[in-house]
């Protein structure tokens, strides 16, 4: 539920500096409890890893879960 609010602050150009801040860090955080809850911080690095720039050139199957 409120992650749809912080979306649907996001989307208006009248919100204020202090609000739209709020808004991107508690998605931030949101997005980050569900990583973290649904992989082990080793899963998390090796995907990182795997998704670096210098790493994308030569990988023809690259999955993003």
């Amino acid at each position: 539920m409120f992650r749809y609010y912080a979306l649907f602050l996001l989307s208006h150009h009248s919100i204020s500096s202090e609000e739209r801040n709020l808004s991107v860090t508690y998605l931030l955080l949101n997005d980050a409890s569900i990583l973290l809850s649904r992989y082990s911080p080793l899963e998390l690095d090796y995907r990182y890893r795997r998704l670096k720039p210098q790493n994308i050139g030569h990988q023809s199957r690259i999955r993003i879960a």
